[in-house]
This record gives C-alpha cells, structure tokens and sequence, in this order.
C-alpha cells in the first residue's frame, strides 16, 4: 500500500457501508457506471492483501472497513479521518439473516438470532477483528476526538439522501448545488444500486457483487436487497425480543432507536 493518509468509510457489516461508498465515490469521482468502479474508488480493505487505490484526492485515498478501531488494527496509524455508520442492531441482525440465507429455514434461523443477541453481534465477524455490534460502534465513537469523524445513521439516509449527501459534502468542505446533489442522489438510490446489481449478475460482469454471490449457493441471492427499517419483528420471537432489548437496549437507547 501506498504511504497516503486514508479516510475510513467504516462500519459493522450489514449497516449501509454500501451505500455510503455509492455516495461519496458520485459525489468525489463522478459517475459510478459498475460496482467494479467502486472497488477502484472506495476499495474493501478486506478484499485484498495489499490495496491499491486507483483515486486519491490531495494523497488522501478511502478505504472501506469493517474492523474494530483496535491498536492492533492495520493501517491505523495512517488514519486522517473516518465516516462512520450506524444502523439498528435488530435491523442488522435481519439483514444478516437475508445474507446468509436464513429467512426461510426456522431452526437454523433461531439459532442464529439467540447466538447473535447473546454475543452482542455475529460470533463470526468477532474473529475477523470487527468485534461485536456494541464493542465495533464503540470503538469508533470512542475515537471522536483522536481525527475528524462523521457520524451518521443508516435510518437517516433512507429518510433524507439529500441531506445525508450534504453533511458528506460539509465534511469535505464541498458545496454542490442542488441539482449536483440531486444527480448524486439518484445515481446512488437503492434502485439505481439493485438495477446495476441484477445487469452485472446477467452479464457476468465482474465486480464486488458477483463477488457476494461466491458466498452463497442460491441461485437468487441478491447483495441489494429491501434496506428495510424494523424487519426484524418477522422473525423475532417475544422471548428473543426481550433477549434484544437486555444486550442492546442501553446503547440502542443512547443512538434514539427503540427496541
């Protein structure tokens, strides 16, 4: 890797990183015409060994992550700033389910949800250094005052794109009008995300989407999905629900979500 400073687009997996990198590669580098773009513009960290980011700005590259902002954390040294994204832990929990292909097998769906309540977060992302739901958000928002961060919550850019794009664009001392922040907008709707998705399954494209379906075996599977907002009441029992509400309610309170 290059010896450039990096902004982190950082976040626990399944908490809209996604659709943070759409945003900020639309609004840094244009127009995003494949999800292979976005891995030149806003590269995985954990994709690669070495990364080498195609897109600077001012020797600054961005890199996506899903790590714990731990001491032993790689790069972190070269850290001049992060976005950092929230979303409900119940909602990510759901979404997890959607991925790993859980929602229609009620055993193993069960299991699931009481291993990922009881662990604060999927046991398995704990050992690849993303630590739990609880330990990754305060990892990073215990780090506010060591570089510039910028918080945002997914629910938050679902209600209100626009906005969202203009408090990225602030973060960086940009000023796009509004028919600038318009076209970043539409260019990153999950419409705009789930029609480049389904071309790029039908052509073979490569990109990091044909790469999310290597995980699965369903023919159907589908990276881009509803982004919905309190799904997670389809499949959460009362018991398990109250299970929810003991690990996350403190701190899931503290962020304004309601479990």
């Amino acid at each position: 890797m290059t010896e450039s400073r990096i902004i982190w687009i950082a976040s626990y997996p399944k908490s809209g990183n996604t659709w943070v990198r759409f945003l900020l590669a639309n609004m840094l580098f244009g127009h995003v015409k494949t999800s292979a773009d976005i891995e030149a513009m806003v590269p995985d960290v954990h994709r690669a060994d070495e990364i080498k980011a195609q897109y600077h700005v001012g020797g600054t590259v961005f890199l996506k992550t899903h790590w714990a902002l731990q001491d032993k954390m790689p790069q972190r040294e070269k850290t001049a700033a992060a976005i950092h994204i929230v979303r409900h832990p119940l909602d990510v929990l759901r979404s997890h389910i959607d991925y790993m292909g859980l929602a229609e097998d009620d055993a193993k769906r069960g299991l699931f949800i009481d291993a990922f309540v009881a662990s604060g977060g999927a046991p398995a992302w704990q050992k690849r250094g993303y630590g739990s739901w609880i330990s990754n958000l305060h990892s990073w928002y215990g780090a506010r005052q060591s570089f510039p961060m910028l918080n945002m919550k997914y629910e938050d850019v679902k209600a209100d794109p626009a906005a969202a794009v203009q408090r990225i664009a602030t973060f960086f001392q940009l000023e796009p009008d509004a028919s600038e922040v318009m076209r970043i907008v539409d260019a990153s709707s999950f419409e705009r995300m789930r029609e480049l998705e389904v071309a790029e399954i039908q052509s073979g494209a490569e990109g990091f989407f044909q790469t999310e379906r290597g995980h699965s075996n369903d023919p159907n599977f589908r990276f881009m999905r509803a982004g919905s907002i309190g799904g997670y009441r389809d499949f959460m029992s009362g018991p398990q629900l109250a299970a929810a509400k003991d690990r996350f309610g403190e701190i899931a309170e503290q962020l304004g979500y309601e479990l």
